[in-house]
């Protein structure tokens, strides 16, 4: 009979089947039962305590306590659960007393971690109701006796196979909504971000040393020995790849509008961080709601009658337009006179944040409990995640937006360097002191959320993004001093962030001013930033802050990846493709591209649609096959490799399908930024880049589609992104397909310089290079008309007679007002 009144009572709660009593387990050390009784009437309808105790004897021996909650009394001694109990009463349908949360949090954590349950202070017998403060302390009383009577049992050791897994029990009065607040907090707290998901770092370096720097070595040499932005350096490599060197542009263009918006509420902080105590204090969520970005949530998509999301709210914020303004007067200030003036900007911009963030990250590690956020950063890897593909997108946009690989800017700023500059060292020094910097900085940011931990919200999953805007700012105010850091920290964060937004309109810049406009830089200066000012203005409104959502979400895991992906296979698979088609044959060239592209392109579509494992036979399949018929359908080459491969005619054959672009664009650039004392490209370069990086890229880009099916279809503003983000597709495959549609941004002299003679295994630019080289020695002197004699005497099918002569030198001053003259391309 009483079995069947607690049924009736409990209702649609757990039952446990061997105990018959109501009891759940939330996971394998969490127990969530109702209140039990140890009087009648409540024993009929209520867990009886003996019968609890029994239960929780036969599972867990002696490792198992009570966390009890109950305002209104246990309804049992303590002494009948031995004493293993702790008390953290609230009154029954109210919220927690904040201040209890990381106390409950704290015991529970250091009991199931094999600590002593009464260690540290005494539970707190006070609670926000005072109707509820004499049941409390009633009920609490007999606690420390019973606790002095039960230690040794309580605390005896068990040793051995017989050793059982701790579990903590919950319970308030039905065991629902008391117990089920502190279950839920106790999973956010220890599983929001365990240690072992450091597993980041493993992505995050697998980008940076596969991906970042020889993309980045590409980059920064074709800029270099080209002498263009990179519409003009893409020209370069293959007159089809110009929309390749647009897409770069693009990408930056389309960040910068939402990324000043991003500045304006860094600016926000900085302003109210002049106020004391600071306004944030005790309420940093609604601040960074209410006064930051002042956007109110949004209608669901299943509340809302068209069944998408709807913003109904569309006004612009003052304080936030404000500021965008303002710091896009920084952007033109920074650039309108040209690359002298930014860099002594850039001198300003870098220096200073190095000076603060020195400065942080000794003020952050003194902070009590930084060592416990440190431990976070440097914690115990594990790869069981790697699968999921979103650590994987975040690693490699990480990696792009903080190295520049993917934006355009370090070709146009490359192309102003002298011309024998050592490319492969700037690349790895960008890469590394980026990669260094951030991760350095990052004591700073750790050791803060260490001291953070402290604060009731430490369970909450930290990212990014609640770092800048949310964690920091809290902890910052218990900081002593706390108005200066807080001015330090978002002065900071200002100056690193403008210096990366006049870099990506630069990019743009450089792009038209190498197109032979006639107009003046500033002019062109201030009609880009006024047109990227009108584009931020979106991003300012009562919508502002999804919409920068939406699209910064897709432009980073579709238009970015891909942009670097195309990058990748475009300049080691097209460059003097018509060597390859010459040496085996055009219908092996195409079989060889089915091969490569087919296989990536269909193997990440099958592993999302079927699985991993049907994705990669797949993919590896179409390769092996496409791979072989190529290797016998194609001409035996007359021009053999003076390498491994040309021992067989099948390596031959091979060597040409597979490496020949990559290598050759290696050799070629390599006799202008390799030249004395610089480092080489390497020869494994290209394999990597081609074989590893794209790959790679390939896997990642695949992820997105799924993850807008699951999370974006039905918001507008996603949608938004998810099409702005596709343009980037479009630009790269208008021109392949139409390149003189892009003619326009180079001139007229430079549009056919992607146009290379057919010559196999010939370096191009040798001869230039040899002259010029001589000529700078004094151990020749020889004008320009002589060059191009040499040239033009040579026989028409002799390898040297398809070099370029050098074009004349620009002399004359240089013009504040107009971009800095550079000299023109060695290799054409």
């Amino acid at each position: 009979m009483a079995s069947i009144l607690r049924q009736i009572v409990a209702g649609p709660r757990s039952q446990h089947p061997e105990a018959g009593i109501d009891l759940c387990y939330v996971t394998s050390d969490i127990i969530a039962t109702s209140g039990p009784s140890s009087t009648w009437p409540q024993k009929a309808y209520r867990n009886p305590v003996d019968k609890l105790v029994e239960f929780l004897d036969d599972r867990h021996d002696k490792e198992w306590a009570i966390w009890e909650f109950r305002a209104e009394g246990t309804g049992y001694p303590d002494e009948e659960v031995y004493g293993r109990v702790r008390h953290y009463p609230w009154p029954d349908h109210h919220p927690p007393p904040f201040r209890l949360v990381p106390m409950i949090m704290a015991s529970m954590r250091n009991w199931l971690h094999g600590g002593d349950l009464h260690d540290g202070n005494p539970a707190p017998l006070t609670v926000d109701a005072a109707t509820a403060a004499e049941p409390a302390a009633a009920a609490t009383q007999p606690a420390s006796d019973a606790t002095q009577s039960n230690t040794t049992q309580t605390d005896a050791p068990v040793t051995g196979k017989d050793k059982k897994k701790r579990v903590a029990v919950v319970h308030c009065k039905a065991g629902k909504g008391r117990s089920g607040t502190i279950s839920c907090s106790y999973l956010i707290a220890e599983c929001g971000w365990r240690p072992e998901e450091a597993q980041w770092f493993i992505p995050y370096l697998m980008a940076v040393f596969l991906i970042a720097i020889p993309v980045l070595i590409l980059e920064i040499a074709i800029g270099q020995a080209f002498r263009g932005g990179s519409v003009i350096a893409f020209n370069n490599i293959n007159q089809r790849l110009k929309g390749t060197g647009m897409g770069l542009l693009y990408i930056g263009f389309v960040v910068g509008p939402y990324f000043t918006v991003n500045l304006a509420w860094i600016m926000t902080y900085f302003r109210a961080s002049f106020q004391s105590p600071l306004p944030w204090g005790g309420r940093g969520q609604e601040f960074f709601d209410d006064e930051v970005i002042g956007n109110p949530p949004p209608i669901p998509a299943d509340e809302s009658a068209s069944g998408f999301v709807e913003y109904p709210h569309v006004g612009m914020l003052g304080e936030t337009s404000g500021w965008m303004v303002f710091t896009w007067f920084l952007v033109w200030l920074c650039i309108f006179r040209g690359v002298g003036l930014t860099g002594r900007v850039v001198y300003f911009t870098m220096g200073l944040p190095i000076i603060m963030t020195i400065v942080l990250i000794g003020r952050s590690l003194s902070l009590d409990n930084a060592g416990e956020g440190v431990k976070l950063f440097w914690a115990t890897w594990r790869g069981s995640e790697l699968a999921d593909g979103t650590v994987w997108q975040t690693a490699c946009g990480q990696v792009f937006f903080s190295t520049g690989v993917g934006f355009g800017y370090f070709t146009s700023y490359a192309s102003y360097n002298r011309k024998h500059s050592n490319a492969v060292v700037d690349a790895i020094a960008i890469v590394c002191s980026n990669v260094a910097f951030e991760n350095i900085a990052a004591f700073a940011i750790y050791g803060v959320i260490g001291f953070a931990r402290l604060w009731p919200e430490e369970g909450v999953r930290i990212g990014g993004f609640d770092i800048g805007f949310r964690t920091l700012p809290l902890a910052i105010v218990q900081m002593p001093g706390a108005n200066f850091w807080a001015v330090a920290l978002f002065f900071t964060l200002m100056t690193l962030g403008f210096s990366s937004a006049f870099a990506m309109l630069d990019a743009v810049v450089t792009m038209v001013m190498d197109s032979g406009i006639k107009l003046s830089r500033p002019i062109v200066v201030s009609a880009l930033t006024l047109l990227s000012l009108l584009f931020s203005l979106p991003y300012c409104t009562e919508f502002g802050y999804y919409l920068l959502s939406g699209v910064d979400r897709w432009v980073n895991d579709v238009a970015l990846v891909f942009v670097v992906w195309s990058e990748c296979v475009t300049s080691t698979t097209i460059y003097r493709w018509k060597d390859v088609a010459g040496q085996i044959g055009v219908p092996a060239y195409a079989a060889y591209q089915v091969a490569y592209f087919g296989g990536q392109i269909l193997g990440v579509t099958v592993a999302q649609a079927v699985s991993a494992e049907a994705g990669a036979g797949v993919g590896f399949g179409i390769y092996i096959v496409a791979t072989v018929a190529a290797l016998f359908i194609a001409k035996t080459p007359d021009v053999r490799p003076d390498n491994m491969f040309k021992a067989n005619v099948f390596l031959t054959r091979f060597w040409y399908m597979a490496f020949y672009s990559a290598n050759q664009l290696r050799r070629d650039l390599n006799t202008i930024v390799g030249s004395g004392k610089n480092w080489n490209i390497p020869a494994f370069w290209g394999p990597l880049v081609k074989y590893v990086a794209a790959p790679i890229l390939a896997i990642v880009y695949s992820f997105s589609y799924p993850a807008f099916y699951a999370e974006g279809r039905k918001d507008p503003l996603h949608i938004f992104g998810f099409a702005v983000a596709h343009i980037v597709l479009i630009i790269i495959a208008a021109g392949f397909i139409a390149p003189r549609w892009f003619n326009i941004f180079i001139p007229a002299h430079r549009q056919n310089e992607g146009k290379i003679p057919y010559a196999p295994c010939v370096t191009n630019g040798a001869l230039e290079v040899e002259v010029t080289e001589n000529m700078e020695a004094g151990q020749r002197q020889t004008s320009d008309d002589e060059v191009i004699g040499e040239k033009d005497s040579l026989p028409k099918d002799s390898p040297q007679g398809h070099q370029h002569a050098p074009a004349p030198l620009v002399d004359g001053p240089v013009d504040d007002n107009k971009a800095p003259l550079r000299e023109e391309p060695l290799i054409r």
